[in-house]
């Protein structure tokens, strides 16, 4: 999983300047779930990334208002906030313009 991120990120450009800090690819995922995050932990420490997990939209933008993630994955239906429109703000962000995102 990690050679074929990497791989990906390199190929589009992704990274570099996230990557500084940490040397790993920065992943985040916005989640209600405790399963999902923990899953995804597990995925992310196998394949050493850097890995962000936030349980409310609103504790993820609190990170995301000055870093980019290399990927952020959204789940779609939250209690709170749905993912969509939590995308919708982040766009409206030019750190965020263009962060490759994948709704779950």
């Amino acid at each position: 999983l990690k050679r074929n991120f990497t791989e990906w990120a390199g190929t589009w450009g992704f990274g570099s300047e996230r990557r500084m800090q940490t040397g790993k690819p920065i992943i985040v995922l916005v989640d209600d779930s405790a399963a999902m995050r923990a899953f995804f932990e597990q995925v992310a420490v196998e394949a050493d990334l850097a890995f962000h997990a936030y349980d409310t939209a609103e504790a993820a933008l609190t990170f995301l208002g000055t870093r980019q993630p290399d990927l952020l994955f959204i789940n779609v239906m939250m209690p709170n906030r749905d993912g969509y429109s939590f995308l919708k703000e982040l766009r409206r962000q030019p750190l965020h313009a263009t962060t490759p995102t994948v709704m779950i």
